[in-house]
């Protein structure tokens, strides 16, 4: 006859194998100074809307190589120095944009202007993204020779 402790012990481990995991590590602090912007919401997904570009789309410009030894000690750009422009949505307003509609507005940005814009509707609206498109290009930022870019949605 097996003793009571050859019985229970094997027992024992499988209720402790069976608990809780381990909580899993907190993330590190954010050293003081440093920007840590996360939105709160990712803008849409949506699928490009065919259009007449009145210059480079948005993958195009970031697709252009940037000479670092050129923009070194250039101006950085603060998320509201660089959405400033946009935010207002007076573009979409300017383009009779409908209140239902998802819009979102690639830009970069470089020497105070836009270099490469991409904009997508849903529902799918050519006109529109392109009058948003070349109001957008209108459009200046402070200047730096750094190249800048940001995603935005309404």
């Amino acid at each position: 006859m097996r003793s009571p402790l050859a019985l229970v012990l094997p027992l024992f481990a499988a209720l402790v194998a069976c608990g809780d995991p381990p909580p899993p590590p907190k993330a590190p602090p954010v050293p003081h100074g440093t920007s840590h912007h996360r939105p709160s919401v990712p803008p849409p997904v949506l699928a490009p809307t065919s259009y007449s570009h009145e210059g480079p789309s948005y993958d195009e410009a970031l697709a252009i190589p940037e000479d670092l030894g050129e923009t070194k000690g250039s101006r950085e750009l603060t998320d509201s120095e660089l959405k400033g422009p946009v935010a207002s949505g007076q573009a979409l307003a300017d383009c009779n944009t409908p209140d239902d509609m998802k819009v979102v507005v690639k830009v970069a940005v470089k020497d105070g202007h836009a270099m490469g814009v991409t904009v997508s509707t849903d529902p799918q609206n050519a006109e529109i993204a392109g009058c948003i498109d070349k109001a957008v290009r209108a459009m200046t930022w402070p200047s730096s020779a750094k190249r800048f870019s940001f995603v935005t949605s309404f």
